[in-house]
């Protein structure tokens, strides 16, 4: 091998930081690059949050929304963290207060139904969910039926990655596009 690129963040949802840094000190002699999640003493490339905070600022500014709710992955998962980060500064670029019964846990996965199930118990005035994934999404399309309500009629919904399995949803999801 002439390097390694191991995209960390993905890994860093089943395994931690210490793990992954673990399994790396077999290739001491060969170059390392991490995707989306720093690690001491490896090289890594990340993205920055810039179009999330484009697309709450346009649910904010152009639909009025004012109930945005946010689903995360892991805080183990680097990307997840960014996430949310960019999701609480631009909350508080609006005077909008951070409400921890509009935020919930998923696993990045389209099995993080119970994290949208909490979310819309709890806020049933909720007009707007972001997901740190496409994936977490596609279940907020499930719990947002199930309890009567339409995506994009009655709640907006944001996912992140512009996953393939995006595209095949309806309506068409709104998705961040990350260009890997």
């Amino acid at each position: 091998l002439d390097g390694v690129v191991i995209e960390s963040a993905s890994i860093g949802t089943f395994v931690t930081a210490d793990e992954i840094k673990r399994a790396m000190k077999t290739f001491l002699d060969i170059p390392i690059v991490t995707i989306a999640q720093k690690l001491d003493g490896i090289s890594s490339i990340s993205f920055n949050c810039d179009g999330f905070k484009d697309v709450i600022r346009h649910l904010i500014k152009i639909h009025r929304k004012k109930n945005i709710a946010f689903v995360s992955g892991p805080s183990s998962n680097e990307d997840s963290v960014n996430r949310f980060n960019a999701y609480r500064e631009v909350l508080r670029e609006f005077d909008i207060p951070f409400d921890k019964t509009l935020y919930a846990v998923g696993d990045l996965s389209e099995y993080s139904h119970n994290a949208v199930r909490e979310i819309m118990k709890n806020n049933p005035d909720v007009d707007a969910i972001c997901f740190a994934n496409d994936r977490m999404a596609i279940a907020g399309y499930e719990v947002i039926a199930e309890n009567g309500r339409s995506v994009g009629k009655d709640i907006a919904v944001v996912g992140y990655d512009d996953a393939l399995c995006s595209m095949n949803i309806e309506p068409k999801m709104t998705t961040v596009h990350t260009d890997m």
